[in-house]
Order: structure tokens, then C-alpha cells, then sequence
């Protein structure tokens, strides 16, 4: 039997179990110490519960408000290896890697990756074209971002990328199969890059050829902080279709499959890249699983070239 109320991963909360000759419903047992209990469960061990995410302010740029969608922490996780190899190169710790995340929500990004060891985490609210033309971006090592999908923002996204000489990670909607810019981008694999700027150490940012998709198993969920759309008000026909909440993260939705595009890595990483546990790996935009393109496009190629990610990354 389980709760409405959902955890951190998306999923729903065990409260007990369904006594089929009662009829009635065996709460779970509670962790606090029954006088009669054994003493090995004298000292329990407390569950961690995520505060409430902070009530969203005012930004201080214009945004469409179904962008509002900050990304679930598996997400990151998924992620968290490729970015602690990438810390091993530059010769930092995985708590110095600077992380910059140029698109602002209500900060999600910064909490989970700090769960992570991540503690370098730049997320702002600020206006990310107004940084660019002013020179205000941060110095960084990686750009990690779940960007608007609304308007130009993947394109202006990708043109920054193409010139940042940082290795990034962006997360993608399944649609960008379809979209002549995404194709030919990711097709030609930034081969117009011929070299990098030098970061941190020894580490060189390298042809970018090498783009790769992290693609989960399982459909990640997004949350909507509360405050930040108004279709989702209490009572409004909208917020009856997204019931599933949770205090530390806000309203639930998955309004599409989504998967993790990178680019710019240490021909190192690259070369020793492998699925993480619970996602494929794949090179090839057109070698997308057919459960994730959608296979009425003619480019469909119907050949899945990538790699099962249902064991844990190798040693290197």
C-alpha cells in the first residue's frame, strides 16, 4: 500500500501492506523503539527527509512559464561518474569541479548535485544572453543544464556550447530527432571545432567529435516548483492531472522522454565511456532506441547501435 506523497526518485512511499483475509490495510512498523522490542532496534537509524524547496522568487528575466520544470535527482546521478572522471583529469576534487547550470529555476541543481559531493554549483537568477554579451560568464569546467525548450533557447544553447571550449551536458527531449537544427548538429559533431581552450591542469578540450547520449531506462520526471505556473494553481483543471507532489521538490510531470547529450569531453573520458547503471549509451543520434525516436521519422535507421548500461561502470 502506498502514499500519494512521492520520495526524491519519483517514487510513490510504502506506508504498509494489504491484509487480504482482514480486509484492512498492516501499517508499516514504526521506527521508534517499542518497550518490547529487541535491543538491536534500540538505535535506529533516523530517515533523512529533504526540507521544502524554497519558495520561488522573482526572476529577473522573462521566462515561459511551461519551462518552469526542474529536473529529478537521478537524473544527476546518472551522470555523476562521467563528472567525477572529469575532476579526475583536471586534477580536482569532485567538490571543486565547477559545475555552471546557466538557466535558473528555483536552484534544484545546486541541492541535488551538492548530495552528490558537487559543491561547486553555479546557478544563478540571471539572464544567461544578457551574462553572455556583457562577459559576465562565469569561469567553469563543465556546463550541466536542463535549458527551456520553448522558443530559440536549444539553438542559442548549442551555439554557446560550440564556442565555450568546456565540455557540457545537456539534457534533451526525445523531439530533437525531428528538428533539422538538433540533426545536423549533433550529426556532424561539432567537427567545425578544430581545438580547445586549455582548462584546468593538463586536460584539453579536443575536436568534440565524440558526442554522446545517455539515455535512462526509465522516463525521467520532472517538477514543477510551486508558484512558478499558474495552470497548475490549486484548483485549476490543469493541477487536477499533475496530483503526484512532494514538498522538496513540487509538482510532478513528465510531458515527454527526455535523455542526456554531451559533448567536448577529454578524449580520455570519452574513449573509456561507458553506460551508467540503469541507461544506454549511445553515439549516434539516429541510433536512438525505437521506445525513445520516434520511428515514423524516414531517418529512422532501425539500427540501434549502443551500449546496455545494466552493470556498474568498469574500473579504469
Amino acid at each position: 500500500v502506498y502514499s500519494s506523497e512521492r520520495n526524491e526518485q519519483g517514487q510513490l512511499i510504502m506506508v504498509g501492506t494489504w491484509d487480504g483475509a482482514a480486509k484492512a490495510i498492516v501499517p508499516l512498523p514504526s521506527t521508534e523503539k517499542h518497550p518490547d522490542e529487541p535491543e538491536r532496534c534500540a538505535n535506529p537509524q533516523p530517515q533523512r527527509v529533504s526540507p521544502p524547496a524554497p519558495r520561488p522568487e522573482p526572476l529577473a528575466f522573462e521566462a515561459d512559464e511551461l519551462d518552469h520544470c526542474e529536473t529529478a535527482p537521478e537524473a544527476y546521478s546518472h551522470v555523476a561518474p562521467l563528472l567525477a572522471d572529469l575532476a579526475s583529469c583536471l586534477s580536482v576534487t569532485i567538490s571543486s569541479l565547477r559545475i555552471y547550470d546557466p538557466f535558473f529555476c528555483n536552484g534544484a541543481v545546486t541541492r541535488h548535485l551538492a548530495e552528490l559531493g558537487f559543491e561547486s554549483v553555479y546557478n544563478k537568477n540571471e539572464d544567461f544572453y544578457a551574462a553572455i554579451e556583457s562577459g559576465r560568464i562565469p569561469a567553469f569546467d563543465v556546463l550541466l543544464t536542463n535549458p527551456p525548450y520553448s522558443s530559440d533557447h536549444p539553438e542559442r544553447l548549442l551555439d554557446f556550447c560550440v564556442n565555450c571550449g568546456r565540455p557540457w551536458l545537456i539534457l534533451c527531449p526525445n523531439w530533437v530527432y525531428e528538428r533539422p537544427f538538433f540533426s545536423q548538429f549533433f550529426q556532424r559533431g561539432m567537427r567545425e571545432i578544430q581545438g580547445g581552450k586549455k582548462g584546468r591542469g593538463e586536460a584539453r578540450v579536443g575536436s568534440q567529435e565524440n558526442i554522446f547520449f545517455v539515455v535512462p531506462r526509465k522516463r525521467y520526471y520532472y517538477w514543477t516548483p510551486r508558484g512558478r505556473r499558474s495552470d497548475l494553481a490549486s484548483g485549476s483543471s490543469k493541477a487536477k492531472t499533475h496530483g503526484h507532489t512532494n514538498a522538496a521538490l513540487g509538482i510532478r510531470t513528465s510531458p515527454f522522454i527526455s535523455f542526456w547529450a554531451g559533448g567536448g569531453f577529454p578524449w580520455q573520458i570519452t574513449r573509456a565511456l561507458c553506460a551508467p547503471e540503469g541507461c544506454m549509451l549511445v553515439w549516434r543520434l539516429e541510433h536512438l532506441p525505437p521506445s525513445v525516436r520516434d520511428c515514423g521519422n524516414k531517418g529512422c535507421s532501425g539500427k540501434e547501435s549502443v551500449s546496455m548500461g545494466n552493470r556498474k561502470r568498469h574500473a579504469r
